[in-house]
């Protein structure tokens, strides 16, 4: 029990470190260290994503445990992308919500095998994820 809530806070603590360069990278683009954590943090995501969420879908499968990594370093690579503000952004931009839809379904489908905590958190996650989107968006 305490090997699954230490590995759900490092979970929230990759996330919340992640989001919180990719937001700040956006109001902050010379920052280039801002930058380059949400980079960092959009390959941890895609490299051990499946074992990131491990601790959040105890029954999950890992192509489903994969995907919710390649989603939230979806997000995080346009995030990366919007503040270099690199051409490839206003494709990457798009699909970032359409990454974020993807994660609430997957989430809502999978409820039932989900613990209470881990479902709000996750919905929390991707609501985040949502709104530094349609920020990044909005100003493209």
């Amino acid at each position: 029990m305490k090997q699954k809530e230490n590995n759900l806070l490092t979970g929230i603590l990759i996330f919340a470190i992640g989001f919180l360069s990719a937001a700040l990278s956006q109001f902050y683009p010379e920052t280039k260290i801002l930058i380059w954590i949400t980079l960092v943090f959009s390959i941890i995501y895609f490299a051990f994503g499946w074992y990131i969420f491990r601790s959040y879908f105890p029954d999950g499968s890992f192509p489903v445990l994969f995907l919710m990594g390649y989603l939230y370093s979806g997000v995080f690579l346009a995030a990366v992308f919007g503040a270099k503000q690199w051409p490839l952004s206003g494709t990457m931009i798009p699909f970032s919500i359409v990454y974020v839809l993807a994660q609430i379904l997957i989430v809502i489908k999978m409820r039932k095998k989900l613990s209470g905590e881990s479902y709000i958190q996750l919905l929390i996650e991707a609501g985040l994820l949502l709104t530094l989107s349609l920020t990044l968006l909005i100003k493209v």
